[in-house]
């Protein structure tokens, strides 16, 4: 049982390693042009629930503004359901609504690819979906708070809440 546990979390670590390198890489791509376009980029983590996996998860993610109206935002999500792992990579785009000093209000709609590993089976299920969803974030002195719902449209549907922090890179 305690070799199983251990299996599990070192596959999980690699997994989350490698979205981890996905991630800062389209950073690394991305940023001379975010940057020539002086709009912000911020990475960020926080807690989920999701109500497919019934459980918390945790989310590493990042934003990097196109316009002052687009974002781009990939994230990796991690959940720990009873009957195994559940991860969760997601690229959405962030249209935001309402910008002000301290607030903002966005819609965010994406593609999402989600991995299920059971426990009991020596196989796993991998679905691509679509998200649809919205969230806001507060800024405070020297990083914002974001809350964030949406829907995932696959065979994995389900509604995912999240919340955390993002600070900014520039």
């Amino acid at each position: 049982m305690l070799q199983s546990l251990i299996n599990q979390s070192l596959t999980a670590m690699k997994k989350l390693l490698s979205a981890t390198f996905l991630i800062v890489t389209l950073l690394l791509l991305s940023q001379s042009t975010v940057i020539a376009q002086q709009n912000d980029i911020k990475v960020g983590a926080g807690l989920l629930y999701g109500a497919e996996a019934e459980s918390i998860g945790l989310q590493v993610n990042g934003t990097f503004g196109i316009t002052p109206e687009i974002a781009i935002a990939p994230d990796l999500s991690v959940f720990f359901p009873e009957y195994g792992s559940y991860f969760a990579v997601n690229v959405n785009g962030h249209y935001i609504f309402s910008r002000d000093t301290q607030y903002q209000f966005y819609g965010l709609a994406g593609l999402n690819l989600s991995t299920i590993e059971y426990d009991d089976l020596p196989e796993s299920e991998t679905e691509l979906g679509l998200n649809l969803g919205a969230g806001g974030e507060y800024k405070l002195d020297n990083f914002a708070l974001f809350g964030e719902i949406k829907y995932v449209i696959s065979n994995f549907d389900g509604v995912v809440l999240g919340a955390g922090i993002r600070l900014p890179l520039n």
